[in-house]
């Protein structure tokens, strides 16, 4: 489980409380939320941010997420890195 909270743009805190894990509910979560998750070291810009959410009888609620400022090994970029995950669901 990740521990978030939501930040606005500019980096102020306006949704959850330091490490206390958050738990899915219905409208919690909304399209354009930028979240703030543990990150791994040196990592400690990188932001969730909610492209889609969809409800299902049998699945539950399913977020899609943008990441940003987290490196993802890819030999095939100049850099071997990517800086951001376009789309997880």
């Amino acid at each position: 489980m990740f521990k978030i909270q939501q930040i606005n743009r500019d980096n102020r805190r306006c949704f959850g409380v330091n490490d206390v894990p958050l738990t899915i509910q219905d409208d919690k979560f909304k399209v354009g939320q930028i979240w703030k998750y543990n990150t791994r070291t040196g990592e400690d810009n990188s932001t969730l941010t909610i492209l889609k959410v969809e409800k299902y009888d049998s699945a539950g609620v399913v977020i899609h997420i943008y990441v940003n400022g987290r490196k993802v090994k890819n030999p095939q970029r100049p850099s071997g890195f990517y800086d951001d995950i376009g789309h997880l669901p």
